[in-house]
């Protein structure tokens, strides 16, 4: 037992390496020279760790994160993803550094009223407004006030990630695919009652993140959650000073911890997060997997000299990986720079080409030029124990027991053991493995984990020394025993040093629980007036075209999957769906077409009355006898199906204890942001163009689950 002991610490803690063979000077925010121009493709940060919110212990969280360096006030568009791209976390479990089984995100971005946008009567003319919404948003029905309807999907494939159709994770209780896209964090005025609470109205959870299935996870560990949405930007660094030649003491005695020095604290990122139980990461391999994000667009980028909203550039042409991110910094600092773009585009499989950069890192060396007469060092400060095989074997193939997989292929990712159980958020140590966690950095990474200091650390040589863990079990971490045998004292002069960058990173700045990322910073974080006056909103008899969908049908049709090699797909669509033919719909409304314009006069010509209720006209008899409303239910939302009521009919009103909730074109609904445990009444009216109603369908009275 004491040399299984033994064993094991030693390559854990050697694996802190694997992040930092000359890493970890500022994490991955546009870091190479093409993706600097592509802000909306650029990966920023990548985790991979065991979930240590409590009860999700056999969950795997993956987050992805894109979109560097976002200013919290950089309206009126902010910072939507492209929808011509995908984004992607893929898996490798068997160590052939081939993915295995890939996450997709898909996205989809609309306008409302068929995109030509919302629009305001000035004068005679209906004029399109500038803005992303008009009015406050909340836990309602935010159509006639929110400009745009966004929405993503995410998919799984097995194997290769262009070797299948993707299989749609979808919602165990409605079955649909589409999930909504929440709007950024604009500002404290836009969201009256929390940016948070805006955000969980749209799930189906009643929190931020959606509870899905993964169709390609086998029963009984396909249940999962997803997000995907703006956060607070969760890496902290003095990226300023990093770049300006280290322009600081890097000692934590001369340069203690202080959120002062942080670069980041007033930027937010977009993340894309996954959390799936592990049994359907590890295949057949040996608990151990290795994981990375990219996102590709498609070769071929044209102007149009007649840009949309949704189209201001034809893409057609094989997917294009552009962005590239498994372990933290490593194209940052590691790379060269005639490589950088070179490294985005490559797979792990041909990482053997990067290998230089590895064996003769360049960063000691720089800091041995900056800092070596600063410190009155004799000599060369920087490690000695040239080519670094043991970065090689850290670096690109993990170590025997702990971070490496069944089969060994040198190739570049974030590796995790599966095995070892997650420590819980107030017991993590934010130095990971090197501090006695072997929860934490580089076995995966945290958001917690302070690789920044772990690699100054690491990168002059610091597993030269003895370590902080009793690797010899003689009862005393950190004595001569407990050196790791990589390399010998002499070869780090400053191996011992406590390198810091004095910015604080730990868990204490993230929450407890999925997506563990916390609420991005508001774009104006003060509410100068909480009592809104109304929008100049149309209160006349706006035509009913002047409705707030964007065109079609969004309940899990999207008129079919991916192609199956993806390089095929020239299509003219624009929502994201990656079919043969994309379909040619720029469809993103979940319910249907969901007409309705902006006074709250969803029925063509038909006025409300006062309060908002049912129209003053009565109905009149259905065209053809109509069956009952089927209803499935939630917390916090209602599905409602119902028989086509015959020829003629054009849409349905919804009417919700008495008061206009949606407007459909197709025999369902879904209602959202309601009560847990609450009930209402429902009425379904049909209508047809010239605006006639039909009572057809009896009111029923229906419940949220609790």
């Amino acid at each position: 037992m004491k040399s299984q002991v033994r064993t094991t610490a030693f390559a854990v803690s050697a694996t802190l390496l694997l992040g930092s063979a000359g890493a970890a000077l500022a994490s991955s925010h546009a870091e190479a020279p093409f993706i600097k121009s592509r802000p909306r493709l650029d990966a920023t940060d990548f985790y991979a760790f065991m979930s240590y919110e409590s009860g999700r212990e056999d969950y795997v969280t993956l987050i992805a994160n894109y979109q560097p360096l976002q200013d919290a006030y950089g309206g009126p568009n902010y910072f939507p993803l492209n929808p011509d791209a995908i984004y992607e976390i893929h898996i490798d479990n068997d160590g052939d550094a081939v993915e295995d089984m890939t996450f997709l995100f898909d996205f989809s971005q609309g306008l409302r009223n068929d995109e030509q946008g919302l629009a305001l009567q000035i004068g005679d003319r209906m004029v399109p407004v500038p803005l992303k919404n008009i009015a406050p948003l909340g836990r309602g029905d935010n159509r006639a006030v929110l400009n745009v309807n966004d929405t993503y999907s995410v998919g799984t494939t097995l194997g290769g990630r262009r070797d299948m159709n993707p299989g749609w994770s979808r919602r165990p209780e409605s079955g649909e695919r589409i999930l909504g896209l929440p709007l950024d964090n604009v500002g404290a005025k836009s969201f009256p009652g929390g940016y948070d609470n805006y955000v969980a109205s749209l799930t189906n959870t009643g929190e931020i993140y959606y509870d899905v299935e993964f169709e390609q996870c086998a029963e009984g560990v396909n249940r999962g959650r997803v997000f995907a949405g703006q956060r607070k930007d969760s890496f902290s660094i003095a990226l300023g000073e990093i770049f300006d030649l280290v322009n600081f003491v890097p000692l934590a005695d001369a340069t203690p911890d202080d959120p002062a020095g942080d670069d980041l604290a007033d930027k937010n990122i977009t993340s894309l997060a996954v959390e799936v139980h592990k049994d359907c990461l590890v295949g057949d391999g040996n608990g151990v997997i290795g994981a990375w994000t990219t996102s590709s667009v498609r070769a071929t980028q044209t102007l149009d000299g007649s840009p949309t909203y949704q189209q201001p550039i034809n893409y057609s042409g094989h997917y294009q990986q552009v962005s590239r991110l498994g372990s933290p910094l490593v194209n940052e600092v590691v790379i060269g720079l005639p490589d950088k773009d070179l490294f985005n585009a490559s797979e792990p499989a041909d990482d053997g080409q990067f290998a230089t950069y590895v064996t003769h890192p360049t960063l000691p060396a720089l800091l041995d030029a900056l800092f070596r007469e600063p410190l009155g060092a004799p000599g060369n400060i920087a490690p000695s124990n040239l080519p670094r095989t043991d970065l090689v074997t850290a670096f690109l193939t993990g170590f025997p027991g702990v971070n490496q997989l069944a089969t060994v292929t040198p190739s570049e990712m974030l590796r995790l053991n599966t095995g070892i159980p997650a420590t819980a958020k107030d017991a993590q140590v934010n130095l990971g493995v090197a501090g006695g966690d072997l929860a934490g950095f580089p076995n995966g990474r945290r958001p917690g984990d302070d690789i920044t200091d772990i690699a100054f650390r690491v990168v002059m040589g610091a597993l030269c020394h003895p370590i902080g863990l009793d690797l010899d079990a003689s009862g005393t971490a950190g004595d001569e025993g407990d050196n790791l045998g990589l390399c010998a004292p002499g070869d780090a002069p400053v191996g011992t040093a406590p390198l810091s960058d004095g910015v604080p990173q730990n868990a204490g700045q993230f929450d407890a629980r999925f997506p563990y990322l916390t609420t991005p910073l508001a774009g104006s974080p003060g509410n100068a007036s909480a009592d809104m006056p109304p929008v100049p909103m149309n209160d006349g008899d706006m035509d009913a075209d002047m409705d707030t969908d964007t065109g079609g049908d969004m309940n899990g049709d999207m008129d079919g999957d991916m192609d199956a090699d993806m390089d095929t797909d020239t299509g003219g669509g624009t929502n994201g769906d990656m079919n043969g033919d994309m379909g040619g719909d720029t469809d993103t409304d979940m319910n249907g077409e969901m007409d309705g314009d902006t006074d709250g006069d969803m029925a063509g010509d038909m006025d409300m009355d006062a309060d908002g209720g049912m129209p003053m006209n009565d109905p009149t008899d259905c065209p053809v006898d109509a069956g009952d409303v089927f209803v499935g239910a939630s917390s916090t939302e209602l599905e409602l199906m119902w028989d086509d009521v015959g020829t003629g009919v054009t849409g349905y009103d919804v009417f919700v204890d008495g008061a206009l909730f949606q407007t459909t074109d197709t025999p369902m609904a879904l209602l959202d942001g309601l009560d847990p445990g609450a009930a209402y009444f429902v009425e379904i009216v049909p209508f047809d163009n010239e605006g006639t109603r039909f009572e057809c369908l009896p009111g029923v009275t229906v419940s949220t689950e609790s």
